[in-house]
Order: C-alpha cells, then structure tokens, then sequence
C-alpha cells in the first residue's frame, strides 16, 4: 500500500470548473479560440509529459509495465477528438464523475475539490476495500453520499470489477494491469518517482480531466515552497550537531491503511516525509526495514 504524507497545505474551494452546463453547443475549431488558457507542465516528473493544442490536450506515461508511452486525449465538449493520435483513452473535459483504485489517490483528488465526483471503486484486493478503509473522514464522507461507493454484488474479485455500471466516465487505477471491465482506465504510476517532489507533481496529472490546471499549478507551488524551506534549513539543523552525522540514528515510516500499521523504511521508499531527503544528505543512520510497528 503506497500512502505518502503529501499535502499539509489547506486551500479553500474553488471554482466548479467541472460543470456540464459550461460546455459549448458549438466548437470554433479553426485555430482562434484556445480552450486551455491555463496550462500545466512537468518540470520534476520522470513518468510524464504533456501537449496542448487549441480544443483537446494530451498526456503521455512513460512510466509502468503496460502499454507505455501510455497516451490518454482529452478532448473539449463540443469539439472533434483527433483521428491522428492512438490514445488509450480519449476523455471528454471537462469530465464528471469517475473512479479511483487507490487510497493513495484520495489526497489529489481532495485538493482539487473533487470528492463529490468520486466513486471508490472498490474490489478484494484493493486497498479501498471497506476493511482497510480507516480514515474517520472519508468514511463519513461515503455513509452521508458525499463520496460514492460502488455497490458490490456477489464475490468481489480480481476480474469482477465492472465499472461500466457506476456511471463514470473514467477510472484512475493504481498502474498495475487494469484489474477488471474499467471505464478508460488512467494509469497512475506516482510511486515511481524518483523524488517527493516528482509525486508532488502528479496533482497537476489528476486535474487534467476537470481543466483545473490553474489550481493544481497553485497547489503544487505552495507545497514545493514548504519543501525548498525544509531544504533550506539544512544548516540550521547541521548546525545543531557538530559531531560525524553517521553517529545519528533516525527512523522513518509512513502509516499504512492497507497495514493498519507504521510501515518502518531505511531507505525511504515510502517517501514518508520531505525530511527523507535532508537525511540523505547529511549521511545518517538510518534504522533498517523492520516491518510494521
């Protein structure tokens, strides 16, 4: 279960840019009108990349172990979707309601103010499985109807997820094979970034179906100001220890759903904190992968 302490950055709402209402009848497909005034780029992502054109965007993911690069089109309501591109899948933005696989994901789609728009796609070896499914306020969240909950029938399973019956337009799943009948599965591969920073960076991916690059580029900003602080405060902390840093022992964890536990890392792995980083830097000793605590 990959679940990473990401966001400590309270923003307040903004504004539904999802709303059907604001589709055009008609697209001007002649060059004049850009539909994606606000645009996003990654700078620090090994595993993405973007294009813009003038009615649709598109995004490429080169990282993961399935059709790769995987090449999602998002197309502008109203407007035609390119015949020149071989897509994965082809969104129409900005969309409305779709899934999610991974508890890991939740941060990203709360940040933009998507919650209402999200069903949690649940199955037996998801970590959305109502079991491991922990946290007070989401669970809140799914028994007032706030976030939807797929109804189950049957045995859940691997191959029996078919979320053509949920009425999403398309599912973000964890970047293992599709489990399932997905509507326009997403790859989300964020835990294969080399960096915090990288994974940071993902929220500005998340926002691609919803045109709200404007807020996701604000977001990312001010979380990767808090990081570049932490950073810089490298030598106040330096400062504090004038002995061999080696001689320093610290533990790093990250607390896990799918565990019920503090998972223990001496590598960083889970990417538990921005501190991970400094510590590197500074050559201390780490404790070892002992497990959950």
């Amino acid at each position: 279960m990959k679940l990473f302490s990401l966001f400590i950055v309270f923003l307040g709402a903004s504004a539904n840019l999802t709303d059907k209402s604001q589709c055009s009848t008609e697209c001007v497909e002649d060059g004049s009108v850009d539909y994606f005034p606000d645009k996003a780029s990654f700078d620090h992502s090994t595993c993405l990349r973007m294009e813009y054109f003038n009615t649709y965007k598109v995004s490429y993911l080169d990282c993961g172990s399935g059709d790769i690069p995987e090449t999602i089109v998002y197309v502008q309501c109203g407007c035609t979707a390119p015949t020149t591109i071989n897509a994965n899948a082809t969104i129409t933005v900005p969309a409305g309601d779709f899934g999610i696989q991974s508890t890991s994901h939740i941060p990203y789609v709360h940040y933009l103010g998507l919650l209402d728009q999200m069903v949690l796609e649940i199955e037996f070896s998801s970590s959305l499985y109502p079991y491991t499914f922990t946290d007070n306020c989401h669970k809140d969240n799914v028994e007032s109807g706030v976030t939807k909950q797929r109804k189950q029938s049957g045995t859940p399973g691997l191959l029996g997820l078919d979320t053509s019956e949920d009425g999403v337009e398309f599912v973000f799943h964890e970047g293992y094979n599709p489990k399932g009948n997905l509507t326009n599965p997403i790859t989300c591969t964020e835990w294969l970034e080399k960096d915090l920073v990288a994974q940071t960076e993902w929220i500005k991916f998340f926002a691609l179906p919803f045109n709200k690059e404007r807020e996701a580029n604000e977001i990312f900003d001010q979380i990767k100001g808090t990081m570049d602080c932490i950073g810089a405060n490298t030598d106040t902390f330096s400062s504090l220890y004038s002995t061999d840093y080696k001689a320093l022992t610290v533990m790093t964890a990250a607390y896990s759903e799918w565990s019920e536990g503090w998972v223990v890392s001496a590598d960083c792995e889970v990417k538990v904190d921005w501190y991970c980083t400094l510590f590197e830097d500074l050559g201390v000793t780490k404790v070892g992968n002992v497990g959950v605590l």
